[in-house]
């Protein structure tokens, strides 16, 4: 029976055990990223120091003029028993860190000028293949060759770090870009808003718990959204304002985590959509893996998305079919991959990837995750 207008029923691909076999492909995609032979090579050992830099500066930009405001306003107070200053600063550095999340939004900014991240995900899909195919079938490695030989629709313009120029110019020639920055202006632009609704005391309660209802109906479904509202009533603010803007923070890295992905058979943005949303819960999951990663290391920041962009390319073959070889039957195949198939959904939630090493060290302990039939 249909459900009534405005009533939902929970998503097909969302659930906890969907959640939770994401973090696991993220932990098991880390581990046997650390086994491909890029890592080992000296242009990669060349450019790891770069990369720990990269995160080192953004960081020292991010905390530098903060820590020089904390210094002013202990110096104001000091001299003037005053402590609206502090408040101030200190209400500053929980915006940009724990409101706007700003590192997570630079390093994933940095997807569209730098080489290295498509890197990562090419060569270790192309491993992934090596691994998967027999002697015979090397000449047609199931993802690896035919995403190398599908350009991205907008090669990257301009070096890294980019500088404003370059900056203006890819907003101005880039589509794939301008989205990048339409959405992640509208995240930043709500979080700042559910800010100020949490530090309104009753509409604020009223006003936060309308807006996770909004987010999480179609998910999880209206009955459960309700009560999500209700329990938002009496949860403190600082922890709806924590769930909200993490859970908008993962969905868009998960999102510019497969762009080298989606660039390449290319998905128009509300096919991408589609896409993520039939397969959600795992994505949710293995982004929420590598975001709070980031947010708790963030002078690791560039690192850890290089890394998370290796285990992303593990992840996709677990969620796609392979692209076909001929290009002209990509249509075909993109209409194909809108929904997840229920057979390999299940498959997924039962934890048959962990059955098969796939040529790689087995990860201690993976037996543990199966689920067994009786």
């Amino acid at each position: 029976m249909a459900s009534p207008i405005f009533v939902s029923n929970p998503r097909a691909g969302y659930s906890l055990k969907a959640f939770l076999r994401g973090i696991q492909l993220a932990i098991l995609g880390t581990y046997r990223l650390s086994q491909s032979p890029r890592w080992k090579t000296a242009k990669y050992l060349a450019h790891f120091p770069q990369t720990l830099l990269y995160s080192i500066v953004v960081q020292l930009c991010l905390c530098c003029p903060i820590f020089g405001l904390k210094v002013l306003a202990y110096a104001v107070s000091y001299r003037t028993e005053s402590k609206y200053l502090e408040v101030f600063v200190y209400g500053l550095q929980y915006v940009v860190f724990d409101v706007l999340h700003l590192p997570i939004v630079i390093v994933s900014a940095a997807l569209y000028f730098s080489w290295f991240p498509d890197e990562s995900f090419m060569a270790t899909i192309k491993h992934y293949d090596e691994l998967n195919s027999s002697a015979s079938e090397m000449a047609l490695l199931l993802y690896s060759t035919t995403l190398a030989l599908l350009e991205q629709q907008e090669p990257k313009i301009g070096g890294f770090p980019p500088t404003f120029a370059s900056i203006q110019h890819k907003y101005k020639n880039s589509q794939i870009f301008l989205e990048f920055a339409q959405r992640i202006s509208a995240t930043l632009i709500l979080n700042l808003l559910l800010f100020t609704a949490h530090k309104v005391p009753i509409v604020g309660s009223i006003a936060m718990g309308l807006i996770a209802f909004q987010s999480f109906n179609e998910i999880i479904g209206t009955d459960r959204a309700v009560v999500l509202f209700l329990c938002i009533q009496a949860f403190p603010h600082d922890t709806t304002l924590s769930i909200m803007t993490y859970y908008w923070g993962c969905k868009d890295l998960m999102h510019d985590l497969l762009m080298p992905f989606f660039s390449r058979v290319k998905l128009s943005n509300r096919e991408r959509q589609q896409w993520m949303k039939s397969r959600g819960g795992p994505l949710l999951g293995f982004a929420m893996f590598f975001f709070l990663l980031i947010n708790r290391l963030p002078w690791m920041s560039f690192v850890i998305y290089d890394i998370a962009s290796g285990a992303m390319a593990y992840f996709l073959t677990k969620l796609s079919d392979p692209p076909p070889t001929q290009t002209n039957r990509l249509i075909d195949w993109n209409v194909s991959q809108m929904l997840w198939s229920k057979e390999k959904e299940q498959s997924f939630l039962l934890g048959q990837f962990a059955l098969v090493d796939e040529g790689y060290a087995s990860f201690p302990g993976s037996s543990l995750f199966i689920v067994h039939h009786h």
